[in-house]
């Protein structure tokens, strides 16, 4: 699961290091990536546009009551 947010899409250390390798282990293994995305942030313009997130672009995590949380 990754926790989607405009900080993290504009970490270098998860960009040159955490990404890569997560990438990779989903092309090669399977490994399944979740992400979530938090708040309003590029992730069309990020490695992972094309990985479909729990949640849709026009619904942040962020501000959403902890009903409408459960619910994703």
């Amino acid at each position: 699961m990754l926790l989607i947010s405009a900080d993290f899409l504009a970490s270098d250390f998860i960009d040159n290091n955490e990404l890569p390798a997560l990438l990779k282990a989903a092309e090669r293994a399977g490994t399944v990536l979740l992400p979530v995305i938090l708040g309003a942030c590029r992730l069309t313009d990020s490695p992972l546009a094309d990985i479909q997130a729990v949640n849709s672009g026009s619904t942040y995590l962020y501000g959403l009551d902890s009903h409408k949380q459960d619910e994703l």
